[in-house]
């Protein structure tokens, strides 16, 4: 299951083409995609009922600059749901952001059980916010170009060509301008 935000007119439960439920909770994104700080924790509710009817045992959850990350686990550390963090981020650790996303971390980091890092010098980057490197796992970022062909469109498999149907295959501005700064 994967849970985010409001999506153009897409709200409530969908169905990609293999199966995966999406849930789009009711919540505009403010700017590039995040929700806005919700001092009201108006998800929290939402998020609670998604993890007790979904019955979710783990949660995976990625971009420690998302509020919606941060609602989600601390809904469920609530619930004693363990987690996984999947870091892809090299914050700087000079540039006032970086100390500034580093701090926020600290805190979120505390609730995390596991940690998943795309490479060694991401683990590193990310070992200075959480204090136990053991608790950090490097899969290093891979792509299997075998298992990635174009296929042909013909009648069988133009219906799975949907509107509704996404990849999501994206960056972190800031991350990138970060990487530049080190």
């Amino acid at each position: 299951i994967i849970v985010t935000h409001k999506y153009k007119d897409r709200v409530g439960e969908r169905f990609m083409g293999n199966g995966i439920k999406v849930i789009y909770l009711p919540f505009e994104p403010l700017f590039k995609n995040v929700i806005c700080p919700n001092l009201s924790f108006s998800t929290l509710p939402y998020i609670r009922k998604i993890l007790i009817e979904e019955e979710i045992n783990l949660i995976h959850i990625h971009q420690c600059t998302s509020i919606l990350t941060h609602d989600i686990l601390l809904v469920a550390t609530l619930l004693q749901i363990p987690s996984v963090f999947h870091d892809h981020s090299l914050f700087s650790i000079g540039l006032l952001e970086g100390v500034n996303i580093s701090k926020v971390t600290k805190c979120l980091f505390k609730n995390v059980d596991q940690f998943i890092s795309v490479s060694y010098t991401s683990r590193d980057n990310l070992s200075f916010r959480v204090n136990e490197k053991e608790r950090i796992t490097v899969i290093p970022n891979s792509i299997d170009y075998n298992s990635f062909k174009p296929v042909e469109i013909n009648s069988l498999n133009k219906e799975l060509l949907q509107e509704d149907q996404m990849i999501d295959i994206n960056h972190i501005p800031f991350n990138i301008n970060s990487i530049l700064s080190i």
